[in-house]
């Protein structure tokens, strides 16, 4: 019973021990919140009374300019001038008036004669005028790429985009096929004819979005010479490049690819 007793009274003892020293705690924190709350009311008075004393010099230094720029127009005007009256005016003395000497006349110049016209050799020949001398007009040359009918400007476009295909950049050579997507659409024949071999180099191309934008180009033509560009992607690896060849090849149900005739096999000859 006295063990039961003893313990407990060492748990009250504890407990008073515990809520003393937290209340200690929570005495220590409120004279620090205090005293930080001190600190930052002297804080305050300090900066309104700075600024009370800026503004108090702001103004008598705003006195001090407008006393010394009224002080000019405050001062008295001066005095006038006292006007003294004209002179009297002063009569000239009259000048003798003399008279002019008349001007020495002066010699006449000598009369110069006039030169005698020379006059130039007429030719009655008539001017030859050198046939040879005048430049003909030099012959037009038709270029390659005009007897092909492409203009200079396709020539050059489809050069450059097969420069373009060739390099290792998959972005630039779908950009490639991109671009030859407008040539097959609005097109002139000529360029079209050209750039199937770039076509067909495109639609065989390892990265599966240039093969597609290749056959994309493709499917906008009518031309037979699109089918086995076709046909090809119908066995490629990309399902999407599957699809858009053989919705393509619906245009052409109408066509037939011509059948080769097998030879007729030689009979043996009746002995």
């Amino acid at each position: 019973m006295g063990i039961v007793l003893g313990i407990l009274v060492g748990l009250v003892v504890g407990a008073i021990a515990v809520y003393l020293w937290q209340q200690k705690i929570v005495t220590q924190q409120a004279e620090a919140i205090q005293q930080s709350r001190r600190q930052l009311d002297q804080l305050e008075q300090q900066h309104e009374q700075r600024l009370r004393q800026a503004t108090e010099q702001l103004r008598q230094d705003y006195d001090a300019r407008i006393a010394a720029l009224s002080a000019p127009s405050a001062a008295a005007p001066p005095a006038p001038a006292e006007v003294s009256p004209p002179p009297a005016a002063v009569e000239p003395a009259p000048t003798p008036v003399v008279p002019p000497e008349p001007p020495a006349a002066e010699p006449e110049p000598a009369p110069v004669p006039d030169p005698a016209p020379v006059m130039a050799p007429v030719d009655d020949k008539p001017s030859q005028v050198d046939e040879g001398a005048i430049a003909a007009p030099a012959p037009h040359t038709t270029t390659q790429a005009e007897k092909k009918g492409l203009k200079p400007r396709d020539e050059v476009s489809l050069s450059a985009l097969t420069l373009d295909s060739r390099q290792t950049d998959p972005a630039l050579r779908r950009q490639v096929a991109v671009s030859l997507q407008a040539i097959t659409r609005h097109g002139p024949a000529p360029a079209i004819q050209r750039s199937l071999p770039l076509l067909k180099q495109l639609s065989q191309d390892s990265d599966p979005n240039v093969r597609l934008e290749a056959i994309t180009a493709v499917a906008e033509l009518t031309s037979p010479k699109a089918l086995p560009i076709l046909r090809r992607a119908l066995r490629d690896s990309d399902s999407s490049v599957v699809a858009l060849a053989s919705g393509a090849l619906t245009k052409f149900k109408g066509y037939r690819t011509p059948v080769p005739i097998a030879a007729k096999p030689k009979l043996p000859k009746n002995r």
